[in-house]
């Protein structure tokens, strides 16, 4: 739809041209309460991913910490966020071959692995 008849706005402009305007105003609204809901979870998900490491530290105050360094990313613009993004994207790339180089030297057996036990049953039978 893009493609064929470019417009200024967001994907409610073609439903507002297809339906009608309620159909164009109620398409933005929902689209807007439905990222609200899903932002409270996301952080209220890396709240709790974050007490794994620090239990002693309240879940609102996780979910505060990454809610105002979203609304930080989205004030400071897309140049900035760019170089942040890019440098992130350069530190992953670094620890996947980072962990790549540590398996290799397990399998090779330059670094000794632990004596560690499987965690699910040996003898397992259906």
């Amino acid at each position: 739809m893009a493609v064929e008849d470019p417009q200024k706005g967001s994907f409610r402009i073609y439903s507002k041209k297809a339906f009608g305007n309620w159909a164009g105003f109620s398409h933005g609204w929902t689209y807007w309460c439905s990222e609200l809901l899903i932002m409270g979870s996301q952080l209220s998900a890396l709240g709790i991913f974050s007490r794994y490491w620090f239990p002693k530290i309240p879940l609102w105050i996780f979910a505060t910490i990454y809610g105002v360094a979203a609304i930080l990313i989205i004030f400071i613009g897309v140049k900035i966020f760019e170089r942040l993004e890019k440098w992130m994207a350069i530190i992953k790339i670094a620890a996947i071959m980072g962990f790549i180089v540590i398996a290799i030297l397990v399998i090779l057996g330059f670094i000794k692995g632990g004596l560690y036990k499987a965690q699910i049953p040996q003898n397992f039978k259906d």
